[in-house]
């Protein structure tokens, strides 16, 4: 069980809509080597973001991701 807010249900219950509403598969897949988002794809994501924004470097804290 994972508490989320009412907008996340929201948009998390519209992406499941919109992909014909599944009964398997990833929420988030990609067409990298999982095939879902993985510690690599954040890990490159979070560069391309810090790099677009120009924001100060940091380690985000994500449970269960080693970045």
């Amino acid at each position: 069980m994972l508490p989320i807010t009412p907008r996340v249900h929201a948009l998390l219950t519209a992406r499941w809509e919109a992909a014909g509403k599944p009964s398997a598969g990833w929420v988030f897949p990609n067409g990298g080597k999982f095939g879902h988002f993985s510690e690599d794809v954040a890990k490159d994501q979070h560069k391309k973001a810090l790099d677009d924004s120009r924001v100060e470097a940091f380690v985000p804290k994500c449970s269960g991701l080693r970045l």
